[in-house]
């Protein structure tokens, strides 16, 4: 079966949410799983965890179906659902996560001080950022959720909202400068870290 794309993959949808079509709806099955797969494995997790997340998440567009009307990006929709599925605290055991043994190189890895530095950062970052959401517009609001709650990284975010990845780090630094305009100086140091590390890759991308 050839790949869908754009206009063809939104008709399947639109066909499985308006006439509940199943055949639309292996269509889109087939169409995702590969790729939903692809993501679940990135983060570490176990093949068999996957496959039951990608699973639950057909699970719930179908169960749901009465009600997918409602979404308007229904390839954004369906990468989130995956990974809440995916990363269920609940459920979460350690045979779910795939470990592989690596080389331990120094010149690549970073030290133990310096991983603490960037995830206390990174935490107080996310924090920030879920205190003020109500200031970002809807994309922008989309796209940091994915980040910083969903722990995307920027290549995967650009893939799920099929734009450039330049495109997300500008998105992302625009939502963080908006954000810190409303903070206490103690609070805006920690967001300065995350700009300044974003614009540097945005030097490198432009």
């Amino acid at each position: 079966m050839f790949a869908l794309t754009g206009k063809d993959l939104r008709n399947v949808w639109d066909q499985f949410v308006k006439e509940e079509c199943e055949e639309s709806f292996y269509t889109l099955y087939k169409h995702y799983y590969h790729y939903l797969s692809y993501l679940g494995l990135k983060k570490k997790m176990s093949v068999q965890r996957v496959q039951d997340s990608v699973n639950d998440v057909f699970l719930h567009l179908w169960e749901k179906k009465s009600s997918n009307c409602q979404i308007r990006n229904h390839h954004n929709y369906i990468i989130t659902v995956f990974f809440q599925k995916l990363f269920r605290k609940e459920t979460l055991q350690l045979t779910d996560l795939d470990f592989v043994e690596e080389i331990h190189d120094p010149s690549i890895h970073q030290s133990v001080e310096e991983q603490h530095i960037r995830a206390v950062t990174t935490n107080t970052v996310t924090q920030l950022v879920e205190e003020h959401m109500e200031q970002l517009g809807t994309k922008q609001r989309l796209v940091i959720y994915q980040r910083f709650f969903l722990d995307l990284s920027y290549q995967e975010i650009a893939d799920a909202n099929q734009v450039s990845i330049h495109t997300i780090y500008n998105t992302i630094y625009k939502s963080l400068e908006k954000i810190k305009n409303n903070l206490s100086s103690e609070q805006e140091i920690f967001l300065k870290v995350a700009v300044g590390l974003l614009s540097s890759f945005l030097l490198i991308f432009s």
